[in-house]
């Protein structure tokens, strides 16, 4: 059996996407699974060796006829695009694959999809993992819902984080901008942690590599872990002994080390349903009501952080 899961998100996205992998070949160890992913996500799959082939997805109207002919050309017995709401471009993908038998979300009056899933208000109650999960269950009958979400991750051989002992690995970087919590709060918390001896490593986007220098000046003796690409960030996440970030894809990246982590995250429900942490210890703080992702205190993140230890 050949099938092809598609996940042409973020990094996050994919990251939450690799149970299905696993769970494709627990359960059915003789299918070859197949990935359709985008530039970003390709990075978090590279070194995954239960995937026999990645294709490669770019929004460019010009390569596109050429990806269709070659999702074609592979003849796939399953479709998968386990997203929970409408989607015009995986649906055209998945009506031009010319696969046997798809399974994805139609929105109202379209048939693209011949095995519906359950829809995002239907989900509203589960982890982006459980929804993506239970995609597999036409495959794996009155299975679905015992998977194990937790993500998976392979570090790249070629990419070598060493990490004191018991290194508090700190991200301080975030995708959304509302997601960013001030810098000063960042170093305030350093300077707790390096107050007690814990070390620290500051974890950073390289665009926000000046925006660290001046964290780890006002914040005490911690390191600057240059991660320039995803790979040296799963590394790094791996090698830590707990992690502290925003609500962003490292969150998500910690869980596949099952690392215990304090997390930042907004006061929005729906959010926070959908993208909690899985790590088996973790700790979410969270604005009080009525109030930003920025008022969030760092006595409360200092606290959070001596209690996971």
């Amino acid at each position: 059996m050949k099938i092809l899961i598609v996940q042409i998100g973020r990094i996050g996205d994919m990251v939450l996407t690799t149970p299905m992998f696993r769970a494709i070949t627990e359960h059915l160890p003789a299918a070859e699974i197949h990935v359709l992913t985008s530039p970003r996500g390709l990075s978090v799959i590279d070194n995954n060796p239960r995937i026999a082939k990645r294709h490669l997805h770019q929004k460019k109207l010009l390569v596109l006829p050429r990806l269709i002919s070659r999702l074609r050309a592979e003849q796939f017995d399953v479709w998968i695009d386990p997203k929970d709401h409408p989607s015009g471009e995986g649906s055209f993908l998945a009506s031009m694959s010319g696969a046997s038998l798809k399974i994805g979300f139609n929105k109202p009056g379209q048939r693209v999809f011949a095995i519906q899933i359950p829809s995002a208000e239907e989900n509203f109650e589960r982890h982006a993992v459980q929804r993506n999960l239970l995609a597999l269950a036409a495959l794996l009958p009155g299975k679905a819902e015992l998977l194990v979400p937790r993500p998976e991750l392979f570090v790249d051989p070629e990419c070598t984080v060493t990490l004191p002992l018991h290194t508090i690995l700190i991200n301080i970087s975030a995708g959304n901008p509302s997601r960013h919590w001030p810098s000063e709060h960042w170093s305030t918390v350093i300077n707790a942690c390096a107050q007690r001896a814990i070390p620290t490593a500051l974890m950073f986007d390289p665009s926000d590599r000046e925006t660290a220098k001046e964290i780890a000046a006002r914040g005490g003796n911690s390191i600057l872990l240059d991660t320039p690409t995803i790979h040296h960030a799963i590394a790094a996440v791996s090698g830590a002994a707990c992690v502290l970030s925003s609500d962003t894809s490292i969150v998500h990246i910690a869980a596949a080390f099952n690392k215990p982590i304090v997390a930042l995250y907004p006061r929005v429900d729906w959010n926070l349903k959908k993208f909690r942490p899985l790590s088996d210890t973790s700790i979410v703080v969270m604005p009080e009501e009525a109030q930003s992702f920025r008022d969030i205190p760092a006595a409360r993140v200092i606290e959070s952080l001596l209690n996971i230890q």
